[in-house]
């Protein structure tokens, strides 16, 4: 449980975009895949999307919403590189990702990882949360 503490304890920052760098490599012990992650890769485009491997990511627009809502016990979501946007609709026409405490978010992955250890370096398998749902704010100049 450990593990699962210095992860909320990082992902409850707000407004994080470039999420890769919330986990600390070097802090934590490389550990291997377990059943308890969840893969989501927005640009898959094959095999059974119910996000039990890279192969079988969940994908296209919505898969991190998808993600989280198919946690049950699972207690870690890898993203492998890409912009997700959220597509949870509510009541007063918002949309959001809806993250919790009972799960840990962990981006920059190619999408052929076995262990937090193997992502490649920090900023080269950028994932982003983007909340530009209409695709019209300004973008820094770097990118961000």
């Amino acid at each position: 449980m450990l593990r699962l503490s210095i992860y909320l304890a990082v992902c409850s920052q707000p407004m994080i975009r470039y999420f890769r760098s919330l986990v600390a490599v070097g802090a934590l012990a490389v550990l291997p895949v377990s059943a308890d992650t969840i893969y989501v890769n927005i640009n898959l485009n094959s095999g059974a999307g119910d996000g039990s491997s890279w192969a079988d990511a969940f994908r296209g627009p919505g898969c991190l919403d998808e993600a989280i809502a198919a946690l049950g016990s699972f207690d870690e979501i890898w993203a492998a590189a890409g912009r997700y946007k959220p597509t949870v609709n509510f009541s007063d026409g918002r949309k959001s990702f809806v993250l919790s405490s009972r799960f840990a978010l962990i981006g920059g992955f190619v999408g052929n990882e076995s262990t937090l250890g193997e992502r490649p370096p920090r900023g080269s398998a950028p994932t982003i949360l983007d909340g530009d749902l209409a695709g019209d704010d300004l973008q820094s100049p770097g990118g961000g």
